[in-house]
């Protein structure tokens, strides 16, 4: 209690207090000496006391002992008889023990106050202490109050923001009790089907009305079968609309347990996949589709991820390569696959993909383990995709039968130009004849001349060598046209040359003179003085020119009040071809029958088998050239015309 009552007192540090204890009797003892001998006046005992009160009042009670006792000795030593001594006499004896007890009581009393300004104090600060607990209290209370109004609040909140969740996402939600009566659905499920939530939920429910009739059973089995396992349900369904269509829907149910595992309620949501099935159909008809297609047309699928070496084999390609579906694909398969002799190309393909060639075409063949030989036609190009994967894809086609088609195809073709040949023969016979006779007449006429020469008595040696002369050149000349006949009925393989086209038309219009004249068609040959080689076959070309003659003159058959005349040019035009034009001034070509004059058995003559310009079209083509027909603009008939390429463009 003591010490509380001095750490109450004490402002300052306790040196200070105990100085001033020592400070303030010798302060009174001067006072009241400079009072009794300066002035004369004799101090009373209560200006010592004051000053040991003051030392108590500010420094409490230790330093008031202090200050009493020094006060106590100072009195003796100055005050009281004899002055100057600490000896007291008897007499002045009550004087200092009532000062003393006087003292000592002032401390008590002081110290007693002291206690009891503590006590107050303590009671004040407990109070306030009980006061601030109380405020505190008072405020946990109010925080609480406010807490928990927040926490509602929030949680109102929270409930509405997940009522309005569950009635906005774009499924179908609702939950189940336990034997499966559905006690909720979602906004989105009322606005399906139309029903409003006490149509939708309750004991007695037919459920089975939301769905297909065809998928009724189905889903109640499943659902029999889900509640009995108490496993989770996942089932596709037709589900009825407000209208009364149906749509695709995937129905998940979920069981909820409590800590026992007893099921306590289902939920389950319903997803719109109806779109999604649409879809799958559409890629399964695709696929179909595609797959059948491929079948047909002998194409496969491929595709090679160069930078992970993937590789994608179609179900044709497997069926072409002659390979197994199960066996992983990969380009040592193909390589095994590849007939030796293209395989270096088909390397040069691969060194080229990996290389960032973009587009590949090219013909292979591959060597079959039954020794049979397919021949594929491969085009690819490189795709790149958004995820920055490329990957070579392309198509592979079996044109093994094609080729056999097209082999099959060029010796008809072949036959067909022989017999077309012969034909062309047939019509210009009477020129053949002609031309045979004339050497062979002029060749007896000279026999005969040399005979006579001879007979004569002088034999004219002159005459007789030039006669001979005659006769070897003349034989020459019917060998020459015998020549040209077997030429054009030799049904061999096209044996290609460098030629001079105007040796061409100028051998063509020899054979086709008797015609001419018959027809009574006069022909005009307009050759170019400078024109390139071109490199063909000569019997072939010469069977163009002459078709294209003949049907120029079969064109002008109708024309009589105009002269028959026959134009046949040749010309290099600007691309550096050589042309051969035959031009006429017939009735000219019909507007109807212009997209289809090189069909084949087309014909715009009453008895034309349409052979004859489908197979010149053919060969010119087979020469790297175009054949074409035009109308004349300035004057009747029509021009027929073909170009191939020069020596300055082609070589052999």
């Amino acid at each position: 209690m003591l010490t509380s009552t001095l750490s109450s007192r004490l402002k300052w540090p306790v040196l200070l207090d105990y100085g001033i204890a020592s400070v303030m009797p010798v302060m009174a003892v001067a006072f009241d000496v400079s009072l009794s001998r300066l002035w004369g006046i004799d101090p009373p005992a209560s200006v010592l006391l004051c000053g040991i009160m003051i030392v108590a009042w500010v420094s409490g009670p230790g330093p008031a002992l202090l200050a009493t006792a020094l006060t106590v000795l100072a009195f003796d030593y100055v005050l009281l008889q004899p002055i100057y001594s600490l000896t007291l006499e008897f007499n002045e004896f009550p004087r200092l023990a009532l000062l003393t007890t006087t003292a000592l009581l002032v401390v008590s009393l002081n110290t007693a106050r002291g206690r009891a300004t503590a006590s107050l104090q303590r009671a004040r600060d407990d109070h306030q202490d009980t006061l601030h607990e109380l405020q505190k209290l008072n405020d946990s209370l109010h925080m609480e109050k406010e807490a928990r109004r927040l926490s509602e609040a929030a949680l109102s909140e929270t409930r509405h923001e997940l009522q309005l969740t569950i009635d906005s996402i774009p499924v179908m939600v609702s939950t189940f009790d336990p034997d499966g009566t559905r006690s909720f659905v979602n906004q989105q499920w009322k606005n399906y089907t139309g029903d409003t939530q006490r149509q939708a939920t309750g004991v007695g429910l037919n459920t089975s009305a939301y769905y297909h009739p065809d998928d009724v059973q189905r889903f109640d089995n499943a659902w029999r079968i889900a509640q009995g396992a108490g496993e989770t349900l996942s089932v596709d369904v037709r589900t009825r609309r407000s209208d009364g269509t149906y749509r695709w829907y995937t129905i998940r149910r979920v069981p909820l347990r409590d800590e026992r595992g007893t099921i306590v309620k289902w939920y389950s949501v319903g997803i719109d996949v109806d779109d999604q099935k649409a879809a799958e159909n559409a890629l399964q008809r695709s696929e179909a589709y595609l797959a059948e297609a491929q079948k047909l047309s002998f194409t496969g699928s491929i595709a090679w991820d160069i930078v992970n070496d993937d590789h994608f084999w179609s179900d044709e390609t497997y069926q072409i390569m002659g390979f197994d579906r199960s066996v992983e694909p990969s380009m040592d398969l193909i390589m095994q696959r590849v007939h030796p002799d293209d395989r270096a190309h088909l390397q040069h393909e691969v060194d080229r993909a990996m290389g960032g060639a973009q587009n590949h075409d090219y013909e292979s063949r591959l060597l079959m383990p039954d020794g049979q030989i397919k021949y594929l036609h491969v085009r690819a190009h490189r795709v790149n995709y958004a995820s920055g994967k490329e990957e070579v894809v392309g198509a592979l086609m079996d044109i093994t039968e094609s080729r056999k088609s097209q082999a099959a195809l060029d010796a008809a073709q072949t036959a067909l130009a022989h017999a077309g040949r012969v034909a062309t023969l047939g019509v210009i016979c009477a020129s053949i004849a002609h031309e045979v006779n004339q050497p062979l007449a002029a060749i007896v006429a000279n026999g005969h001349a040399g005979l006579r020469f001879l007979g004569r008595e002088t034999p004219d040696l002159n005459y007789v060598r030039r006669t001979i002369e005659w006769i070897i050149k003349d034989g020459n000349r019917a060998a020459e046209v015998i020549r040209r006949i077997r030429g054009l009925l030799k049904n061999e393989s096209t044996e290609k040359a460098l030629l001079d086209v105007n040796d061409l038309v100028s051998e063509a219009a020899a054979l086709l003179q008797r015609e001419l004249s018959a027809q009574h068609v006069t022909l005009r040959l307009e050759l170019a003085s400078a024109t390139p080689q071109i490199f063909g076959d000569r019997v072939q070309l010469q069977q163009v020119i002459i078709n294209l003659v003949i049907n120029s003159i079969d064109a002008m058959h109708a024309v009589t009040d105009r002269p028959h005349v026959l134009l046949v040019r040749s010309y290099e035009n600007d691309s550096n071809q050589v042309v051969v034009a035959v031009k006429d001034n017939g009735v000219g070509v019909p507007p109807e029958a212009a997209d289809r004059l090189f069909d084949t058995f087309f014909s715009t003559k009453p008895n034309g088998l349409g052979i004859g310009l489908s197979i010149c079209r053919s060969i010119v083509r087979d020469h790297g050239g175009e054949l074409w027909a035009t109308n004349n603009t300035e004057e009747p008939g029509a021009t027929f015309q073909f170009a191939l390429a020069s020596q300055r463009e082609r070589m052999p």
